[in-house]
């Protein structure tokens, strides 16, 4: 599958609201107005590393390490260079929690904004890992971002 990134959104954040947060996991969604595929994974990955995020204080960078099972158009019957116009809801749930690593299952479910549209569902594995600030990863810049992110995202608002 080619992987067009031409029209990445500025700033890069694919979630537009968080329902619910707990210690075992984040509700979030996002809505899909004409997006590639990919968006769907990105949000994932967004998702369960915000929730690291958060359950460490905000005093740790957290990043994708991989994923494992995750669905494609195909897997959800449609095309391979579909376009989603609607909205994704995930639910992060931690299964294993590690001083530098932490596994989720992801839940996903894409319903289309055409009302005849049938939700498409599926639940993979996504694997975040976690570092001290340093020099590469600036505290002074990421804690502040990654704060005010899940503050306005909590709000329903996009940051």
């Amino acid at each position: 599958m080619d992987i067009d990134f031409s029209a990445v959104p500025r700033p890069f954040v694919l979630l537009d609201g968080v329902s619910a947060v707990q210690d075992a996991g984040l509700r979030a969604w996002r809505r899909l107005r004409r997006v590639p595929f990919w968006h769907v994974w990105e949000a994932a990955a967004q998702c369960a590393a915000l929730h690291q995020r958060c359950r460490c204080g905000f005093d740790r960078h957290a990043f994708l390490l991989g994923m494992a099972g995750t669905p494609t158009a195909a897997v959800w019957g449609l095309p391979e260079a579909c376009v989603l116009d609607g909205r994704l809801d995930m639910l992060a749930r931690l299964t294993q929690q590690g001083d530098g690593a932490a596994i989720y299952a992801l839940e996903a479910t894409y319903t289309p904004a055409a009302a005849d549209g049938t939700c498409r569902r599926a639940c993979w594995e996504v694997r975040i890992g976690l570092c001290a600030y340093d020099g590469r990863f600036r505290a002074d810049l990421l804690r502040k971002r990654y704060e005010e992110l899940f503050q306005c995202l909590c709000r329903g608002g996009t940051a």
